[in-house]
């Protein structure tokens, strides 16, 4: 989508980049027609015949505006233009992040309006979803609602069903809206997923999963690719057609650091949008609290959702050999029986390799020293971190592999096991789309042969690295392939910060 070019890239001005013009509301005249008033706009501005490449796509459903890669004179020309409120770059978003209908006073034994509840379409603007969980199955649910106007475009590998009425991608270099980040199919859940009952993490935390609103409809607008990626351009494409497709809430866990003036702000924009119509965006109030100005929704017009945690936290104790208690935060998936563990001692010799690494901060241990004993880090914040204890090498489809900065050899196996859901006697082939010459990676077998359905085949992925690696994260793919099926993992290398 960025990659088209219009004159002033060719001309050699390497500032020009994606810019967002926004013109305000679409005007109430039969007869206008706004992709030709953004051409007309940009004639004015872009020398050549170019003008259709350099229209990356125009906003021309809900509002009035466009996307075009602009050099900064060509920015500044349209900005003082007339009916021209902003223009401003499409820069990158983040996704931000239970009991928590309890705590709202919504308990599962509250009695619900199953009709009215079904009429309700949610729109989920974020990663994606996983269509084939069991948080959107469409069990007992009735016709689609005749309001909806939206249209299932998941691309790929993709259906919608009566609980996902609607889907559509944004992302650039994407083939679907399925989320192979996780973050979007978490938040669809969490607002409108069905009741799953006797679900547990490995054992922990038994009950049922469900979100605020389980019949309510899911129309999911997957703003970021299969790296997590967000334009400004995607968000307030996603906010056009969400408004036009007629959603009744609007639920964005998204944003970006620091304030934004709001009409260079997409989410700011497209929620404005959205309220003109009545309908109500709900936004993640950020993550970067509890600290003054780290609120990043603050339109008026917004209802900003902060997390918070409260009743979040696993307490446990600590009993030494000695009788002293410590009592901390963590998760343990299997039980202690009373069984007593050695306490790993520091091994300092193991440290002489980087003068930043130190056995307090667990950063050089030896392995065999701490199997099967517990292992106290000094690293700060640690606490947050617990929920991950035992969890290395989970059998998540993203593969992420740490390096210290100061380590510059590496290699790392990563297991995982894939279960067959597309045919039986079928063979899928591994294709890596990996470009970085600073480190290989291996996919052992390259091919995985299955005889039947739910057929479950196991592979490992080898990441060696071997130079020392001067950016702070790097990306790849590992795409599995029948001929008809793709299933898609990203790998990512990135550099931890210096502690």
């Amino acid at each position: 989508m960025i990659s088209l070019v219009c004159d002033a890239t060719k001309s050699g001005d390497e500032s020009s980049k994606l810019y967002i013009v926004y013109l305000g509301s679409l005007p109430k005249v039969a007869s206008y027609s706004p992709t030709s008033h953004h051409i007309s706009l940009l004639q004015q501005v872009v020398d050549g015949s170019d003008i259709q490449k350099c229209l990356v796509g125009s906003y021309k459903r809900s509002f009035n505006g466009f996307a075009a890669i602009l050099n900064d004179q060509q920015r500044r020309k349209l900005a003082d233009m007339r009916g021209v409120v902003s223009v401003f770059p499409s820069q990158e978003y983040h996704l931000k992040t239970t009991r928590s209908w309890d705590f709202l006073g919504l308990p599962q034994s509250i009695k619900r309006g199953k009709t009215i509840e079904s009429d309700l379409v949610i729109g989920v603007i974020d990663s994606g979803i996983w269509p084939e969980s069991e948080s959107f199955n469409d069990k007992g649910l009735g016709a689609i609602p005749k309001k909806w106007r939206g249209v299932c475009a998941g691309g790929r590998n993709f259906s919608c069903n009566k609980k996902i009425v609607g889907a559509r991608f944004y992302g650039f270099n994407d083939e679907s809206a399925r989320d192979f980040e996780g973050h979007g199919t978490h938040t669809s859940s969490t607002a409108g997923g069905r009741e799953v009952k006797s679900v547990s993490f490995n054992g922990l935390a038994k009950g049922t999963a469900r979100g605020g609103v389980p019949s309510s409809r899911i129309a999911i607008y997957k703003v970021s690719n299969n790296y997590g990626m967000i334009t400004g351009h995607a968000v307030l494409s996603a906010f056009d057609d969400a408004i036009a497709d007629g959603v009744d809430v609007i639920t964005i866990s998204i944003g970006r650091l620091g304030i934004i003036d709001f009409t260079n702000d997409p989410i700011s924009i497209g929620s404005f949008h959205a309220m003109e119509k009545g309908i109500l965006t709900v936004q993640a109030a950020g993550n970067s609290g509890p600290t003054p100005s780290s609120v990043s929704c603050l339109a008026p017009w917004l209802l900003g959702v902060a997390a918070t945690t409260i009743d979040r936290q696993f307490i446990d104790k600590l009993v030494l050999g000695n009788g002293k208690t410590f009592i901390g935060r963590s998760v343990n998936i299997f039980p202690s029986n009373g069984t007593n563990f050695p306490i790993a001692v520091r091994n300092a010799q193991a440290c002489s390799g980087g003068r930043l690494a130190s056995p307090e901060n667990c950063d050089c241990i030896d392995k065999n020293m701490v199997k099967g004993k517990l292992v106290l880090c000094g690293q700060n914040g640690g606490q947050r971190l617990a929920y991950a204890n035992g969890a290395i090498d989970i059998n998540y489809p993203a593969m992420v592999i740490p390096v210290r900065p100061y380590h510059n050899h590496f290699n790392v196996k990563i297991h995982r096991t894939v279960t067959n859901v597309g045919f039986p006697n079928s063979t899928y082939k591994a294709t890596l789309i990996h470009h970085n010459p600073k480190f290989k990676i291996i996919v052992k077998p390259k091919l995985l042969s299955f005889r039947s359905l739910n057929e479950k085949q196991s592979f490992v992925v080898i990441v060696v690295g071997g130079t020392k690696l001067n950016q702070t994260v790097f990306s790849s793919s590992l795409t599995w392939s029948d001929g008809t099926h793709n299933v898609k993992s990203p790998i990512v290398v990135h550099i931890l910060p210096q502690i």
